[in-house]
């Protein structure tokens, strides 16, 4: 396993027993499975663009598990569209996904709703948390 991500993270992967890979640019250009996994804010913003998403080997999988604005999406499209990478995600650049979306039903796509987080253990959590304000004081 490869990875790339901020100096801090690295360390931290490098500490677990993973190469870290010595570029974004050399990531996306090698990796043959490559999963998003960070927020959307300023920083994070269009951090995947045209030219990483162009730089990925043909066939490989791109694991869309963060908000579609990390990425350039125009990019993806046309690189998915053109049979020339897969896509597994559960978000979209449109939500929800419009039914006519050509990204729907192709066999290079597998698409899930976006509820990566809808755990038992979650839903519970969130439930005390939005009812805590009405919970009696001691």
């Amino acid at each position: 396993v490869w990875v790339w991500g901020r100096e801090g993270s690295m360390a931290d992967a490098r500490a677990d027993g993973f190469e870290a890979a010595p570029s974004r640019e050399a990531f996306f250009a090698k990796s043959d499975v490559v999963s998003l996994h960070v927020r959307l804010n300023a920083e994070t913003r269009g951090l995947v663009t045209a030219d990483l998403v162009d730089a990925l080997p043909h066939g490989s999988l791109v694991i869309w598990a963060t908000r579609a604005g990390v990425c350039d999406t125009a990019a993806v499209r046309r690189r998915v569209l053109g049979d020339e990478i897969a896509l597994a995600a559960d978000v979209f650049d449109v939500e929800p996904v419009p039914l006519d979306d050509p990204l729907l039903g192709r066999a290079n796509v597998v698409h899930t709703p976006h509820n990566a987080g809808r755990t038992r253990h979650a839903n519970r959590q969130w439930a005390l948390l939005i009812t805590a304000p009405f919970r009696p004081m001691p």
